[in-house]
């Protein structure tokens, strides 16, 4: 390979991303709704690698990342099997009995396939066992100390 040819090669291969060697298992991302619902998106690696979003009315903006324990990865895969997600119709939630509310959407990758289900909350007919993950999800990595507590979240006057 002639040297113009390899300096091209390496300069286009310089800002390449290095393909995952740890893809992503668990991603949920909450929507914002008419008041001051927090809007964040989490995403969990296969190794528990969790990287988190803050968006809107959270405590922490912006981007942040912890390592979860092989318990609380065990205890996100025993929240999905409990809810049988793999059960639930992709198209469950898609309904607007009310308005301006959440939408939470869920995603679970396994074995190459991935599955995702968008909950609008204002939907009477989502399945409680739908809700009961997403709230399982946000207990087993410990949202609340990155989201806050309620009033944590309110905007502040400057």
């Amino acid at each position: 390979m002639n040297a113009v040819l390899l300096a091209v090669v390496l300069a286009s291969s310089a800002g390449a991303e290095p393909a995952p060697s740890d893809p992503v298992f668990v991603r949920l991302e909450r929507d914002g709704c008419f008041g001051w619902c927090p809007m964040y998106a989490i995403e969990i690696t296969r190794a528990g690698v969790l990287r988190y979003d803050g968006r809107r009315f959270v405590k922490t903006t912006g981007p942040a990342e912890r390592r979860l324990s092989a318990a609380q990865l065990r205890a996100l895969r025993a929240a999905f099997a409990h809810a049988r997600f793999e059960d639930i119709d992709p198209q469950c939630c898609d309904c607007m009995d009310y308005t301006d509310m959440p939408t939470v959407t869920v995603t679970l990758t396994e074995g190459g396939a991935s599955r995702t289900i968008r909950d609008y909350h204002g939907c009477s007919a989502t399945p409680k066992r739908l809700r009961t993950l997403e709230d399982d999800i946000d207990r087993v990595v410990g949202i609340d100390s990155l989201i806050g507590a309620p009033d944590d979240r309110l905007p502040r006057e400057r």
